[in-house]
């Protein structure tokens, strides 16, 4: 018996959410329909998670067993003729027998979308939430940080939900703004049957002006029925991804070390399109550069097994660079080194110090014996690094940005003992 992953893609605007139901159209009736003529017996999926009737998913996980032999590639291949457009099997893997869609979940990340303008757009109407009035942003973050950290989330759970610990944990929490659109992306361990819609309601009140980041602080430690909320439309809400590793790789004191996701790429072109941060690659990055960027560094995950990571600091779930382990080459050799891509105040409260150390720790513990930090001279902030960890220069490297030749120190850490 084999135990296959997939990842789907959808729009739910159609659907009566994912779950299976009798005489119900949904995803995963529509799902085990394919699966079952491609593998010619009896299906039984299992979803990551429920997400309602009009919900989307950028990366749900679907999981499913079969005594079936098709490759999981002939799988994404054939569903693109079987499945309605709507619906799109992004990936199909084979997993341990253990493995469980649900149950083998450690977090996810959801997005919620909203579109501010005088008018409504009826091209928008199936993936947001409308509003004509004008949303202080600034507010809806000031509280929304406050959700970072282990809560009772009680007061943010809907009737009718399955019964489950309302204690979760939420590592990461914030709003962009890209034009009207508003996006709130919120990571954490676990979330309660409408907790997303009905927090994302609460903070769309702060933004308003009706209730202020004190009201949604008594909200956050109220129990339920305490005070009026309701779940933000079903359209604006999108299951972006879910993860079956620990959320940091990397934990210091005040960072949180994560590998980076694609839809991470909003957060981390902020600073790849800073020039100032983007010093050692003498520009700051275009869109279609800091894009690259992000798919060679997830490819990097998969060859060298590390690279950058998002710093995540604790307190505020903020991402505030990209740092970590990385593997260089050095005059043609793979040696692992660290980098870091990070705002300069930042640097000047000693995160890049903190997430240099955890890292030169990480790759020791992975069996590594040196570890390389490439320093350009005038760097003086890096080089402040390397002697605080006690770094020594072992040569030189030449390397070509912008068709500049550009030369490097190579700082060494101490040979771990």
């Amino acid at each position: 018996m084999r135990t296959i992953k997939l990842v789907v893609a959808y729009d739910g605007s159609c659907y009566h959410g994912f779950q299976k139901q009798k005489n119900i159209l949904t995803i995963q009736n529509i799902l085990e329909e394919m699966l079952e003529k491609l593998c010619g017996e009896k299906i039984a999926a299992a979803g990551s998670g429920r997400t309602d009737a009009g919900v989307h998913a950028l990366g749900q996980t679907v999981t499913f067993t079969t005594n079936g032999r098709i490759p999981c590639a002939n799988i994404v291949r054939a569903s693109r003729s079987m499945l309605p457009r709507d619906i799109v099997v992004l990936s199909a893997e084979e997993m341990p027998e253990n493995f469980h869609a649900r149950f083998s979940a450690c977090w996810k990340i959801y997005q919620y979308k909203i579109f501010c303008a005088p008018r409504p757009n009826p091209f928008k109407m199936r993936y947001s939430w409308q509003l004509t009035e004008r949303l202080d942003v600034q507010a809806m973050n000031q509280a929304a940080a406050m959700l970072i950290g282990t809560h009772d989330f009680s007061a943010f759970r809907s009737s009718g939900s399955v019964e489950s610990s309302p204690v979760k944990t939420v590592y990461e929490a914030g709003w962009r703004v890209q034009g009207g659109e508003f996006t709130f992306r919120i990571a954490g361990d676990g979330f309660l049957y409408h907790m997303v819609r009905n927090i994302v309601w609460s903070l769309v009140q702060v933004g308003l002006g009706k209730r202020s980041c004190a009201d949604f602080a008594a909200e956050l430690s109220a129990k339920r029925c305490e005070f009026l909320n309701e779940p933000a439309p079903a359209e604006g809400l999108y299951l972006e991804q879910v993860f079956y590793e620990n959320y940091a790789v990397i934990e210091t004191e005040r960072l949180a070390l994560r590998k980076l996701n694609y839809g991470d790429l909003a957060a981390v072109k902020h600073f790849l399109q800073d020039a100032e941060v983007m010093y050692a690659w003498e520009h700051g990055f275009s869109e279609q550069e800091a894009e690259a960027w992000l798919q060679e560094n997830l490819r990097r995950y998969i060859d060298d097994g590390f690279s950058y990571f998002a710093a995540v600091e604790k307190n505020s779930g903020k991402i505030i660079g990209v740092m970590g382990p990385l593997m260089e080459n050095i005059n043609g050799v793979k040696t692992p080194g660290i980098g870091y891509i990070l705002a300069k105040e930042y640097w000047r409260r000693g995160f890049a110090r903190e997430a240099a150390k955890a890292s030169i720790e990480y790759l020791y513990g992975l069996g590594y014996q040196r570890v390389v930090a490439e320093i350009r001279p005038e760097n003086i902030s890096s080089l402040k690094v390397a002697a605080a960890l006690g770094m020594t220069q072992q040569g030189t490297l030449i390397k070509n940005y912008q068709g500049k030749e550009l030369v490097h120190a190579l700082y060494y850490a101490r040979q771990k003992a």
